[in-house]
C-alpha cells in the first residue's frame, strides 16, 4: 500500500485489489465495485442522487459498466496475479477548503484531479505509448460526508485495471503494468519500465498545489512528512530548516503586515520605509561575537524546549514535529544492554547530550518521559532492575546456606 505519512495533508493510497486492502486473484471487481458504492444508500436517504463512476474525461458510466469493463481486461494474467488496483485519494480540511466553497465547486475540482491524476498515472510508469490516462482501464468514484462538526469530507475512489487498453501506437498491444512493483525505472531485462511510488505521490501534490493554487506549508509537503518519517538524522535536520526559514519568512510578513496597518500612528514615513527595506533584505540581529557566550544560551534554549515539549501530552510523532518546529532534531543512543541511555539532539549546527546540559534528576524524568512515549526502557531502569533481582538472589542464596531449624 502506498500512502502518505500524516492527516492534514493529501493522502493517497493504492491498494491491492481486494475490497479490505488485500489481494482477490480471483478476477471480478465485482466487491469492490459494490463496495464503493456504500456511500449511495446515505444519500437517496438524505434526498441526494448517488454520484455516479465516472472516466479520467469525466464521463459517466454505471457499475456493470465498470465491472465489466475491468473483468473483461484479464487476458493472460496468471491466476497469481493481481487484476486491478483500488486507488483512494483523500484531500485534508484545508485542501477540500481550497478546491471550493460549495459541494458543487468541490465535485467539479474533484473531476479535474480525477483527469491530472489519473494522466500521472499513466506517465508514471516511464512506458513507451502509455502518455496518458487514454491507454487506462480506469474508474473513479467520489465521496461525500459530513463530519460531526459539519466540516465536507471529501475522497475519491478508484478502480485501474493491471492491463492497459489496446495501445494504437504499439499496434493495439496491451500492456502488464502494476503500481506495486518494486521496478522505479528499468529499460532492460524482463520487467521494463516501473513506478517510482515518491514521484508518484509529490507529481499528484503539485497538481493539486497549481489547480487550485494552494499555497502548501513545509509541513504538508511529502517530502518533509517521508522523510520525517524514514530520513536519517541529517536529513530531517534539512527538513528542520526549510520548516524554520518558512517560519522566519511568515514571521517577517506578519511583522511587515504590523507595519502597515501602523502606518499612520508612526510619525516619520522614512522610519517606515527603512523597516520595510530591512525585512525585505532578511536583515537579522547579528550573532553575539563570543563563542561561548552564544553555545551558553543556545545550550539554555535547547533544555528550556526539551523540557516543555517531553512533559506535554501528547505522542511521538507530535513531540517530533514540535521539536522540528524549534528547528531540532534528535537521536537515540542505546547503552550496551540495549536500553536508552542518552538523548542527542542536534540544532544549529551542534550537537548536545541531554545529560550534558540537564541535571541528574531532570534527565531521569526526561527518560521517563521517552519510555512513555516510545516505550523504550530507560537504561538505568535496567540497570536497577538487575540490582534488584541480585541483591534478592544474594539474599536466597544466604537464606538457604544459613543454619537449618531442628525441632
Amino acid at each position: 500500500m502506498i500512502m502518505t505519512e500524516k492527516d492534514d495533508d493529501m493522502n493517497i493510497q493504492i491498494q491491492n485489489s481486494g475490497a479490505d486492502g488485500t489481494s482477490n486473484t480471483k478476477g471480478s471487481c465485482s466487491d469492490l465495485a459494490h463496495y464503493i458504492n456504500h456511500e449511495d444508500k446515505d444519500r437517496l436517504a438524505a434526498g441526494l442522487e448517488p454520484l455516479p463512476y465516472t472516466t479520467p474525461n469525466g464521463d459517466e458510466v454505471t457499475t456493470e459498466e465498470v465491472i465489466a469493463a475491468i473483468d473483461a481486461n484479464t487476458k493472460s494474467l496468471s491466476r497469481s496475479a493481481d487484476k486491478f488496483f483500488h486507488m483512494v485519494v483523500a484531500p485534508s480540511r484545508e485542501e477540500i477548503q481550497a478546491m471550493g466553497t460549495s459541494d458543487k465547486e468541490v465535485y467539479e475540482g474533484g473531476l479535474k484531479l480525477i483527469k491530472g491524476i489519473s494522466d500521472i498515472y499513466a506517465q508514471n510508469f516511464n512506458r513507451e505509448g502509455l502518455e496518458d490516462s487514454s491507454g487506462l482501464e480506469i474508474y473513479w468514484k467520489p465521496h461525500f460526508t459530513r463530519g460531526n462538526d459539519g466540516d465536507l469530507q471529501f475522497h475519491i475512489h478508484g478502480i485501474v485495471s493491471r492491463k492497459t487498453k489496446p495501445i494504437e501506437g504499439l499496434g493495439g498491444k496491451e500492456l502488464k503494468v502494476s503500481p506495486l512493483t518494486n521496478h522505479r525505472d528499468t529499460a532492460k531485462g524482463a520487467v521494463q519500465g516501473g513506478f517510482d511510488r515518491t514521484a508518484f505521490i509529490q507529481k499528484c501534490e503539485k497538481l493539486f498545489d497549481k489547480l487550485f493554487e494552494y499555497n502548501r506549508k513545509v509541513a504538508e509537503t511529502f517530502d518533509y512528512l517521508n522523510t520525517m518519517k524514514h530520513g536519517s538524522v541529517e536529513e530531517k535536520a534539512e527538513q528542520a530548516e526549510r520548516l524554520v526559514a518558512e517560519n522566519a519568512e511568515g514571521l517577517k510578513e506578519s511583522i511587515s503586515a504590523g507595519i502597515s496597518r501602523r502606518r499612520k500612528n508612526l510619525s516619520n514615513k522614512r522610519d517606515v520605509d527603512e523597516i520595510a527595506a530591512m525585512l525585505e533584505s532578511g536583515m537579522t540581529l547579528p550573532a553575539p561575537k563570543d563563542k561561548a557566550v552564544k553555545t551558553a544560551l543556545n545550550t539554555a534554549e535547547i533544555k528550556t524546549i526539551i523540557q516543555r515539549h517531553f512533559s506535554s501530552e501528547t505522542n511521538l510523532t507530535m513531540l517530533e514535529l514540535h521539536l522540528i518546529g524549534e528547528g531540532i532534531t534528535f537521536k537515540v543512543i542505546l547503552s550496551k544492554e540495549g536500553g536508552v541511555d542518552d538523548l542527542l539532539f542536534y540544532k544549529a549546527g551542534q550537537k548536545m547530550k541531554a545529560k550534558d546540559i540537564m541535571s541528574p534528576e531532570d534527565h531521569r524524568l526526561l527518560l521517563g518521559h521517552w519510555q512513555r512515549l516510545s516505550g523504550q526502557i530507560p537504561a538505568f531502569c535496567l540497570r536497577e532492575q538487575r540490582a534488584q533481582e541480585e541483591s534478592e538472589r544474594e539474599l536466597s542464596q544466604r537464606k538457604m546456606g544459613g543454619p537449618k531449624m531442628h525441632r
